[in-house]
């Protein structure tokens, strides 16, 4: 008792199987007893209401098995174990750890609780065992899928059927192949729930009801092959084949950048996968030869636009995977159209069929279906205007249809998938076709596409029209799993600002002895050594009565909590062993802002062990705003470090537009950033800029406009001086008090606008909302972006709610007020933040201006995607890379961008931020 399983296991015989490793927890056996019951009851309730007698053997069975308090363990190698304590268990009273010899067989269990040991081989497929076991019981095949229940205790859903095969690994020695049968229609989480209780009960575990243990041979054994069904875009960016859309899509937090030519189109396409069951695609095309108008007639013509797919109905054993989506609803409507398209997987091949209306229903093979429903459906309703912003559901699904459909093959070359499609456009009615010459309407297009899932890079190629070449290009990713493995405490190296520190012994304890001014300085190693193994700088500690108060300031990143467990880690080390509370107070420049409370031996319990699954605390912090009378440190201050007056940064940045008949800008920046500290909650920030490289020269458009001119003068700012200040601002935070906090400012606030402002928000620790509200008196900058300013003033401003919606990790953020051009009207902004940070969202902004005020465009939109540099490097990184596209810059619905706002500034209130994980922590 008290012991580590690493140090019981250095100490157990070297020849037992070290997957079936047992760890036994007394502590588990209660929560084990009631998930048993819930179990036990869903079984009764399952075969009472489906009239499932076959099923009773296995609940008697079930049953007649004992509660084991088995905990999976993340890993079972003694070494390992000892070198990560965070996953190896202390033993306790009545703990036990079981060890067993390797076994021989591995077993296969039907829901009559039918079972059979079959001869293990190594790399078979777990089709070859299920199979030997129906044959023994002449059985057919029962099921589409099955519970993989491995030594270790572990539970994996795995596939078998021909329309939802994947990859999978082969079983290990002493598995056990949990098969509910397709019949019985098992609910998923009831199966699950029984294979999880088969797996706490050992390999040693005997067949049900007596059955005989002789293990089979393998009459047949092959090399599990099993595949995943390759997903891969179309030339237009969506998944699909090649000209038409599938039902497919890819996994929930992809993105994927995406190049297509097939003349006279030049595509390129940015599509993201914010939820499993939406595709959302933003598109630019260059169509070859023809003009963009009296406007820039040497420019050929540009189009933008948006696609949306939702995914209705998963596929099963007899129903197709199914979706409608919508080409460019909110465009120009050049390419619009929309379209309702099914997918059924048969092994190798995936076939796909679908309905398409404008666009896609171009060739008019079918009745429009709808116009049975109402006449207005027959003809195509045109668009309101051809500004394009504008969404039209009237002209939705309506006018020529057609069906489109194909099938992708899979090839026995795993990168390589063939694809042949029947195009539902005939392409009579296009910018680049004369429709009295066009021979251009074979239906039939063919491709191949070869596309490395791990390096994230798709080819592709086709024959399209019977005449016309295609060559696509995709890279992608899934941004969800971005994550980096950070130094531990014990690895941190040393910052150069700070004072050095010996990591590799690890000696801070803290010195009361002497005089207390000279242990400010010699306990500051303990600060520093927090500091760096946090990422955030600590300036000052106190104890008093066994309570410890720590100061941070520098707060930034997303990996919160993986940081606490280094600087616990370090403090652990440094503080007196008799510690009872640590409180660690945010701030932002001198201005508290929130408390972490932690209690160090529940904290340690945590993170310094691994607690059987019923001990296990999600979040053992609780957070709290700093009290205007919260002055711990003052009291005992036995460690400070003098933060830094200033600081100074400088990186590159890169500045883009497309969309316009210039095509694509760019510019590359070197920035120098500086802040310097003047009082308590008050500093001086700046942003100085030098042009490296450009093309902003070539800016020749700009847009008509019935607005103030506010955004569409951007040329202008680009290109008139190479050495601009894009910002340089006085600040000052305050915290009232009451969760009510206030921020005003000065300055140059943008490269565009300088002024004054203040906001206030009201913002309660570890709730999902928060109000505010600014208001901004600004005027128009010079073009050179230096100290001069123009003629135009205004006034702008926002009330705004935000809302951590309870709904798949959606962010709302709802603003209404004054905009820079003097328009009144709300900004909705959605976004989606995946459990390492990472954030795809979008605005919309409708005003009380007019389309044809607003310009080309309608209303103010875009996308954006962010990625925490957390994510990126292996140190920790305070900056976010933000990836923004806006169709066009227009002067209506333009917001003053400001460089701090309260609601990230007091985020350390923000008890969500805690639950964001790096993939690659362990």
């Amino acid at each position: 008792m008290g012991e580590w399983l690493a140090q019981e296991l250095k100490q157990a015989p070297s020849h037992y199987y070290e997957p079936a490793l047992v760890w036994e927890a007394d502590v588990e056996i209660s929560a084990q007893q009631t998930a048993y019951d819930v179990l036990n009851q869903k079984l009764k309730r399952f075969i009472a209401d489906n009239k499932n007698a076959d099923v009773l053997p296995l609940n008697q069975w079930i049953e007649s098995l004992s509660i084991t308090g088995r905990v999976v363990l993340p890993k079972q190698d003694a070494n390992y174990l000892q070198v990560n304590p965070n996953v190896d268990p202390i033993f306790k009273k009545n703990d036990a750890v079981v060890l067993h010899q390797k076994p021989t067989t591995v077993t296969v269990l039907f829901d009559d609780a039918k079972a059979c040991r079959v001869e293990y081989q190594t790399g078979v497929r777990i089709k070859d065992y299920v199979k030997e076991c129906e044959s023994k019981f002449n059985k057919s095949s029962v099921a589409d899928e099955l519970y993989l229940i491995s030594p270790d205790g572990s539970v994996e859903r795995l596939t078998l059927a021909k329309w939802n095969a994947q990859q999978q690994k082969s079983p290990s020695a002493g598995s056990w192949l949990w098969v509910p049968s397709a019949t019985n229609k098992w609910p998923g989480d009831l199966a699950k729930a029984v294979a999880e209780f088969i797996g706490t009960q050992g390999v040693d575990l005997p067949l049900p009801l007596q059955q005989n243990e002789k293990p089979l041979t393998l009459s047949q054994a092959h090399a599990e092959k099993s595949r995943d069904l390759p997903v891969s875009p179309s030339d237009w960016g969506v998944t699909g084949l090649l000209q038409t859309p599938t039902a497919r899509m890819q996994k929930a937090g992809n993105l994927a950048a995406h190049v297509a030519h097939i003349d006279p189109y030049t595509q390129y396409n940015i599509v993201l996968q914010p939820f499993d069951r939406i595709e959302a695609a933003v598109r630019y095309t260059n169509i070859d030869g023809v003009s963009y108008g009296p406007v820039s007639p040497d420019q050929d013509l540009k189009d933008k636009s948006l696609d949306i797919k939702l995914k209705l109905l998963n596929e099963s054993k007899w129903v197709p995977q199914l979706a409608v989506g919508w080409r460019d609803p909110a465009g120009t409507s050049l390419f619009g159209g929309e379209y309702l398209v099914a997918n059924k997987r048969y092994g190798d091949f995936d076939f796909s069929l679908g309905m398409g209306w404008g666009y896609l229903g171009a060739r008019g093979n079918l009745k429009n279906p709808l116009s049975l429903i109402d006449d207005r459906f027959e003809n195509r309703v045109a668009d309101k205007s051809g500004l394009g912003g504008e969404i039209s559901p009237k002209s939705w699904f309506t006018g020529k249809t057609s069906l489109f459909g194909g099938v992708q093959w899979h090839s026995p070359y795993d990168p390589l998938t063939v694809k042949v499609e029947y195009d539902g456009n005939d392409y009579k009615s296009e910018q680049g076709f004369n429709e009295n010459n066009n021979s251009k309407d074979f239906p039939i297009n063919i491709g191949v596409t070869w596309q490395d899932i791990d390096k994230g890079v798709a080819l592709s190629a086709g024959l399209e029209r019977g005449d016309t070449m295609m060559l696509g290009l995709t890279l992608q990713g899934d941004l969800s799993k971005l994550g980096k493995v950070k130094p531990k405490a014990q690895q941190v190296q040393n910052l150069q600002t700070m004072p050095k520190t010996s990591y590799s012994s690890l000696k801070y304890k803290v010195n009361f002895g002497g005089d207390k001014d000279a242990n400010l300085s010699k306990n500051a190693s303990l600060l520093n050594a927090f500091s760096q193994a946090t990422g955030w700088r600590a300036t000052d500690l106190s104890l008093d009565n066994g309570h410890a108060y720590l100061n941070v300031e520098d707060y930034n990143g997303v990996f919160i909590k993986e940081r606490l467990k280094q600087g616990m880690e370090i403090l652990r080390q440094g503080l007196p062993t008799d510690t009872r509370s640590i409180k660690i107070q945010i701030s932002r420049y001198g201005e508290a802002v929130g408390v972490f409370h932690i209690d160090p031996k529940i904290w340690n319990e945590q993170y310094s062990q691994l607690q059987p699954p019923s001990q296990r605390i999600e979040q053992p912090i609780t957070i709290t705003s700093a009290s205007q009378s919260y002055q711990p440190l003052a009291q005992e201050m036995i460690a400070h470090v003098e933060r830094p007056k200033g600081s100074i940064t400088f990186s590159p940045s890169i500045s883009q537009s497309i969309g316009g008949p210039d095509g694509y800008l760019y510019g590359v920046f070197a920035n120098a950033n500086a802040d310097y500290k003047l009082w308590k909650g008050s500093w001086i920030s700046g942003n100085a800029q030098v042009r490296l490289a450009s093309n902003y020269d070539e800016f020749s458009y700009t847009a008509n406009s019935n607005l103030p001119r506010v955004r569409t003068n951007i040329g202008e700012y680009m290109t008139t001086s190479r050495v601009t200040l894009p910002n340089l601002q006085l600040n000052q935070f305050k915290s009232f008090g009451n969760n009510w906090y206030g921020l005003a400012y000065a300055g140059y606030l943008e490269s565009m606008f300088a002024g004054v402002g203040a906001e206030v928000l009201y913002r309660q620790p570890n709730k999902t909302w928060a109000i505010g509200a600014d208001v901004n008196r600004v005027r128009q900058r010079d073009f050179d972006q230096h100290f001069g300013l123009r003629d135009y003033e205004v006034s702008t401003g926002h009330v705004s709610l935000y809302w951590d919606t309870p709904l798949y990790d959606i962010d709302m953020k709802l603003s209404a007020g004054q905009y820079l051009a003097g328009d009144k009207g709300v900004t909705l902004d959605l976004s989606r933040t995946f459990n390492n940070g990472v954030k795809m969202g979008g605005w919309l902004t409708e005003t009380d201006v007019t389309a044809e005020e607003f310009g080309e465009g309608s209303k103010d939109k875009g996308i954006y995607v962010s990625i925490p540099f957390d994510t990126l490097f292996n140190q920790w990184s305070s900056g976010t890379a933000k990836l923004v596209y806006q169709p066009l810059i227009r002067d209506g619905g333009a917001k003053l961008n400001r460089s701090y706002d309260l609601y990230n500034l007091t985020s350390p209130l923000d008890n969500a931020t805690l639950k964001t994980k790096n993939p690659l922590e362990y």
